[in-house]
């Protein structure tokens, strides 16, 4: 099902592709064993796919090519609009909660969002000892300034927020929101997991200079080309993550990055005797009991 991309008449995202932005970002996160993992080699390939497969790799530069770039692409947070801005993004930036790839609610940058009273009045709580790429720490001052940027701006997924009092948006303390509606609003929790781009970012931010809470930080981007991110040594999600950069490589469609760049992300599907394209989830990287990158990929993409 498609939902219309409020802050931009006439352009969609539907929740597949999300979820597509969502796993390829995960590659990009963890990527432990993906450069061994992805190979032109049908039997090396076949082995990085063995469930039974536990190595963690550590280091080295990933390189991961997707389709449907174009010289409108963005490294605004909230301007985005389509799956491969959302890799992007996704690499650089963090929301309160979002959807996983297995489409269940997770909290991220937030503990907790819960009503007070009544649906009319929600309170944010987030989590300590997040700082953003700059090192300056995250506060509920950084939510209160992503919320009215998006639905001042009319940009995208100010819909979804509701009817936000942003007059009455209060910091109750350094990590708590209090965010009032002028009318109660009961799937404020849903809408805030399922609606892509409402990253949070810092007050004042500027979307010339790239800053997140993200594994990845900015390094270089050039619309319908590449984006070039670097390992964040202070990112808060302990032992993540595992590569030193990446390069996310723009192509324009799936035959052109068959024959460029096949070894970074084409894999053998010995079953279906096919090449796919692969993207592993957030979930397969940060500890589930598929916690390896060496282990058979949850998302595929198959040139069409």
């Amino acid at each position: 099902m498609e939902r219309p991309d409020h802050g931009k008449p006439g352009n969609a995202l539907d929740r597949r592709q999300v979820l597509r932005g969502i796993a390829a970002a995960g590659a990009v996160v963890g990527a432990g064993g993906l450069l061994s993992a992805c190979s032109s080699s049908s039997s090396s390939s076949q082995a990085a796919a063995s469930p039974t497969s536990t190595v963690k790799r550590r280091g080295g530069a990933l390189k991961v090519g997707l389709t449907g770039g174009s010289g409108t692409d963005t490294l605004d947070p909230h301007k985005g609009l389509t799956y491969l801005d959302t890799a992007r993004a996704q690499s650089l930036y963090q929301p309160l909660l979002q959807l996983n790839t297995a489409a269940q609610t997770e909290f991220v940058l937030a503990e907790d969002i819960s009503p007070h009273g009544s649906t009319s009045n929600w309170v944010i709580s987030l989590r300590k000892g997040i700082t953003f790429h700059d090192g300056k720490p995250l506060t509920a001052d950084d939510v209160i300034f992503t919320i009215r940027r998006i639905v001042s701006g009319k940009l995208t997924g100010a819909t979804p927020l509701g009817p936000i009092d942003l007059k009455g948006l209060k910091a109750l303390d350094q990590h708590t929101v209090q965010v009032p509606m002028t009318s109660p609003y009961g799937s404020f929790t849903d809408q805030l997991a399922y609606w892509y781009y409402l990253y949070i970012v810092p007050v004042g931010f500027n979307p010339a200079k790239p800053n997140g809470t993200g594994a990845f930080k900015y390094q270089s981007f050039t619309p319908g080309q590449r984006s070039v991110f670097v390992k964040n040594p202070n990112y808060w999600k302990s032992g993540l993550p595992y590569v030193d950069s990446v390069t996310i490589i723009d192509f324009s469609d799936s035959t052109s990055l068959l024959f460029k760049e096949t070894k970074v992300v084409r894999m053998f599907d010995s079953k279906r005797n096919t090449l796919v394209y692969v993207a592993i989830s957030r979930k397969v990287i940060e500890g589930s009991p598929m916690n390896s990158l060496s282990t058979v990929p949850v998302q595929r993409w198959e040139p069409r």
